[in-house]
């Protein structure tokens, strides 16, 4: 596969990508839009033979996160919840027609709609290097889990650690016989990731066009002038 990576302060062609160094970016170059293109059905679409499928969580990742890490957290996430096959989750880079891409206004872009429709969102975060404490749709996803989301909608955080998946989930999971074992799990959470988000600010955040990161911003503080309006 052919894939980009920002070097010297411009983008670079790579060649002979390693499975492990795959992103989003590069399977999207590679296979989502030009089969969109092709076939003119984003990935989701064409797998679902015309069904229409309610998702159960929302994903909120950066592409640039290592795809076989967001794999294995996802595999790790449904093995903890139980799920199997006929709970979707919905990622962007599948459900959206990427040849095509049409976002609109924030509360009517498929992201907002989709984390309307959902239970949970699972926020996968890379412990090194950039991720979604640096992208402004991330940032968006997890206000809109917060603020959209309401009071019976959980939030869970996933990472890839030490070769392992650690987590931090809203409540016990499958393998979990007691709250002090949930604590202890918790406890091996990567405290450098918390400080990070400890630190983090939507305006230091990026996205790959400006007006996007702009209307995000905007959008933000829109909703925070409101709900003090409302006194929420």
């Amino acid at each position: 596969w052919v894939g980009r990576r920002w070097s010297g302060g411009a983008w670079r062609e790579v060649r002979g990508l390693k499975p492990e160094e795959v992103n989003l970016y590069d399977v999207n170059l590679n296979l989502l839009a030009r089969l969109g293109a092709e076939l003119g059905f984003s990935f989701s679409e064409l797998f679902a033979c015309g069904q229409e499928r309610k998702p159960k969580v929302f994903l909120s990742h950066a592409w640039s996160h290592s795809l076989l890490q967001t794999y294995e957290a996802l595999v790790q996430h449904a093995k903890d919840r139980g799920y199997g096959n006929d709970d979707p989750i919905w990622i962007c880079a599948f459900a959206i027609r990427q040849h095509a891409v049409e976002l609109g206004a924030i509360k009517d872009s498929p992201f907002f709609k989709a984390l309307k429709a959902t239970a949970m969102t699972l926020i996968i975060v890379a412990a090194e290097g950039e991720g979604v404490l640096d992208r402004s749709w991330c940032a968006l996803e997890m206000n809109l889990a917060m603020v959209e989301g309401g009071a019976d909608y959980r939030t869970e955080i996933y990472t890839h650690y030490e070769g392992g998946v650690q987590r931090l989930t809203d409540g016990l999971i499958a393998a979990d016989e007691s709250a002090f074992q949930k604590m202890g799990r918790d406890g091996e959470f990567p405290f450098a990731i918390i400080e990070r988000a400890l630190k983090f600010a939507l305006a230091d955040t990026k996205a790959a066009v400006q007006l996007d990161h702009d209307n995000i911003l905007q959008y933000v503080k829109r909703q925070d002038v409101q709900r003090q309006a409302a006194g929420a």
